[in-house]
């Protein structure tokens, strides 16, 4: 959404993050990722970020977060953003995103999906969410979940790159 700001120059105001509630289901990473966009592109200044991050926070995670603010109020944690973040994540990532992430690419069948390009829009998403996955692994493990025919014509390919097997 954009606002007018001043002499013509549109300020734009993202979406509010959503709430973390320290659910084990909840992905502490990409809800921490998407409140520091926020505070990105809202311009939030640095000693306003904790307390609103805390202002999304329910559940388990608001009862963390009360505990933290009633014994250490002038801590580190408390009053600044990395801190805070780390320590969150610390709390609150049962499994890693990377490692739930390679977990779903391991354990789903291209079955599963309506087509090719679906199962190559998933697959791409969660060798971005993993990271540190070499090219070689990706291609394997995208082939490895093939018809054995179009595995052994991606092979044949001898391609380097993940896009150019896809």
């Amino acid at each position: 959404m954009l606002q007018e700001h001043g002499a013509g120059h549109a300020r734009i105001k993202p979406p509010r993050p959503p709430v973390h509630t320290g659910d084990a289901r909840a992905d502490v990473d990409d809800w921490l990722f998407k409140v520091g966009q926020y505070f990105v592109t809202a311009n939030v200044p640095a000693n306003k970020q904790v307390l609103y991050a805390a202002s999304l926070l329910s559940g388990s995670a608001a009862s963390w977060w009360r505990a933290q603010w009633e014994a250490h109020e002038e801590d580190p944690v408390c009053r600044n953003w990395d801190v805070f973040r780390r320590t969150l994540a610390d709390q609150f990532r049962f499994i890693s995103s990377h490692t739930r992430a390679r977990e779903d690419l391991y354990s789903t069948s291209v079955r599963m999906f309506r087509d090719m390009s679906e199962y190559c829009r998933f697959f791409r998403n969660k060798v971005i969410q993993i990271g540190n996955m070499s090219v070689e692994e990706q291609i394997f493990t995208f082939c490895r979940k093939l018809e054995p025919s179009i595995r052994a014509e991606i092979k044949s390919k001898r391609s380097d790159s993940l896009d150019a097997s896809m």
